[in-house]
């Protein structure tokens, strides 16, 4: 890989990652801070709002695992 591919792909993993993130907290934090203020009390039932969170916690790990493997490829 050239300096050039190598920043490609370290760019592409901090994408994945922060996208990763994203989906963690969408997954977690969010449901549950709104559970706990009661701001925008969840339509659907807890067993959808537990699903679409592990969903999204899912999705934030499989996308982490994706940004990790992309960049043990760099070269030095």
């Amino acid at each position: 890989m050239s300096l050039i591919q190598n920043e490609q792909a370290k760019l592409t993993g901090t994408f994945l990652n922060g996208t990763a993130i994203a989906a963690l907290v969408a997954g977690t934090i969010a449901p549950f801070a709104s559970l706990l203020y009661g701001v925008n009390p969840p339509v659907a039932s807890p067993v959808g709002v537990v699903a679409s969170a592990g969903t999204l916690i899912l999705v934030g790990v499989a996308l982490h695992i994706l940004a990790r493997s992309l960049l043990r490829k760099l070269k030095q």
